[in-house]
């Protein structure tokens, strides 16, 4: 993913991007605490949503608005 970045960056010019992912997490499920609906959240910023803090507030209320209204 990391090699592609630059190649879509030179095409698309976005002034940010921003990748937020939740997943289950097997160590935690299976292994430790053992909680069953363990969820991991990973998320990478760059350009206006990583020095923004405007942009990025708005990127993540828009975001719990999304989860919510599903």
């Amino acid at each position: 993913m990391a090699m592609s970045m630059p190649l879509v960056e030179s095409i698309l010019k976005p002034l940010g991007s921003a990748v937020i992912i939740d997943a289950s997490h097997g160590c935690m499920a299976c292994r430790g605490v053992k909680k069953q609906q363990s969820i991991m959240t990973t998320s990478a910023m760059n350009g206006v949503f990583f020095e923004n803090s405007e942009a990025r507030s708005e990127l993540l209320q828009l975001i719990s608005r999304d989860n919510i209204n599903r």
